[in-house]
């Protein structure tokens, strides 16, 4: 079967999540009644952002038709998360009594899990023995949700420092008043 723009644009979108809700399947045969069409029941995020400005979600698969495999159709039913049609990133199944699973791993309109950094503080110069000097700046990391792993959000969040973007800090600590410090190093010349 051959892709259509649209088919293409579709599922390059579908790898781009709110409460409980279904999500029809997005091609229904025409002919198929409403109540037949395979769709995703308990649609819902996980409590705790999976890293930097991303949550994954989960549903169950519900009227998935008996002649074709469930993941299958799993596979290739989207769900509607933030207004958006996505295919699942991968399907499970957990047998008769578990049913089919579809997971999402959302990067997107997720506001909770947009952590930042405060002011940075210039610390000087660090001495890295045989590399190059590098200048080393430190902030503290904010947004920070209760009960969220503070080492993978900090290790994710990005950074933009003097024109210059990191994509990753150097290195996290927390401080001994549980607050979030990371720290960035930065061997540029211009930032010295």
């Amino acid at each position: 079967m051959a892709l259509t723009s649209d088919d293409s644009l579709r599922h390059d979108a579908s790898r781009l999540a709110p409460s409980s809700f279904h999500a029809q399947s997005e091609l229904p045969s025409e002919t198929e009644p409403d109540t037949q069409r395979a769709s995703w029941e308990n649609l819902k995020g996980a409590e705790h952002c999976l890293r930097f400005a991303t949550r994954q979600y989960t549903a169950r698969l519900a009227n998935a038709p008996s002649d074709v495999p469930a993941v299958k159709t799993c596979r290739e039913t989207a769900a509607d998360i933030h207004g958006v049609p996505i295919l699942p990133h991968f399907c499970r199944d957990l047998g008769m009594a578990g049913g089919v699973w579809g997971h999402w791993v959302i990067d997107f309109e997720e506001p909770a899990c947009l952590t930042k950094w405060g002011n940075f503080v210039d610390k000087g110069c660090d001495d890295q023995g045989e590399s190059a000097m590098t200048r080393r700046f430190e902030a503290l990391l904010e947004n920070m949700q209760d009960g969220e792993n503070w080492q993978i959000m900090c290790a994710t969040t990005p950074a933009d420092i003097k024109g210059f973007h990191f994509p990753t800090p150097t290195m996290c600590e927390r401080s001994v008043r549980t607050r979030v410090w990371c720290f960035r190093s930065a061997g540029t010349k211009e930032l010295m």
